[in-house]
């Protein structure tokens, strides 16, 4: 039997923290985990490192991204595809939306 879920209005900012970073896990089984993170503009998140690849999908809202030396400045609708182990940061310059995808099969 096929299953399926229906996730509405995930780009939506009627949910924002007070400050920094609001994190809920949308979905999350034996292959992926997929989370929403609403960012504050003006917060971010430090640099880390994810053990599985993964995408990062704006949904809303302008950002920066940066890897090593490299930042690039983002907006909804872009897509980053991202390695294992990639160390990596996101400033938000305005209230933003992500949706983090990470593939544990990877």
């Amino acid at each position: 039997m096929e299953t399926y879920e229906i996730f509405q209005d995930l780009a939506g900012t009627n949910e924002l923290p007070p400050s920094g970073v609001m994190s809920r896990v949308v979905h999350e089984d034996s292959l992926v985990k997929i989370v929403r993170l609403v960012i504050v503009g003006g917060s971010g998140l430090k640099t880390h490192k994810a053990p599985f690849p993964g995408t990062i999908c704006l949904l809303a809202g302008n950002a920066l991204f940066k890897s090593g030396e490299k930042e690039q400045a983002v907006k909804a609708g872009t897509l980053v595809r991202m390695d294992k182990d990639l160390p990596h940061s996101v400033h938000a310059e305005t209230t933003t939306v992500l949706l983090l995808t990470l593939f544990k099969n990877g």
